[in-house]
């Protein structure tokens, strides 16, 4: 087996083990779409990579449904080739849904949620933004009041 390979499976590896596969989320997509998604644009990356010898970025999206499909959330898996250090790295997780978008930075693979936990993340990170919003709203408030 060559380097790429084991890179590739490394990560589609992980993703399996945090429950990010088609039947795991509830996802429209026929199985399997994520990580043959995933080998297409890493193949694309290895030769761009090689060519502009610098890191290159690309996404691949998945779908996932929730609560007896009565929520959808929308992944956005952030990937970055390094083809000096010959390194593919999940580097941010987005999760949309409803209009809550969460971003977590990806540094090693337990910063990575389990998929059963997305839609808990982005409830949980909408009310603190929300909370802080407010907070912020009654400063201003408070002094433009104290400005009069």
């Amino acid at each position: 087996m060559s380097l790429f390979y084991n890179l590739l499976e490394e990560q589609i590896n992980v993703l399996k083990q945090k429950g990010y596969d088609e039947k795991t989320i509830n996802s429209p997509d026929r199985e399997g779409l994520l990580f043959s998604q995933l080998h297409q644009k890493f193949s694309f990356a290895i030769h761009q990579g090689f060519a502009e010898k610098e890191p290159i970025d690309f996404e691949i999206p998945a779908t996932g449904f929730y609560e007896d499909h009565k929520s959808i959330v929308c992944f956005k898996f952030n990937y970055q080739f390094n083809p000096d250090t010959i390194n593919l790295s999940l580097v941010e997780l987005e999760l949309l849904s409803q209009g809550m978008l969460s971003r977590i930075p990806i540094a090693t693979t337990d910063d990575i949620p389990h998929s059963s936990e997305a839609l808990a993340i982005l409830h949980r990170n909408h009310k603190a933004h929300f909370r802080s919003r407010i907070l912020d709203t009654s400063t201003k408030a408070e002094s433009k009041i104290r400005k009069r």
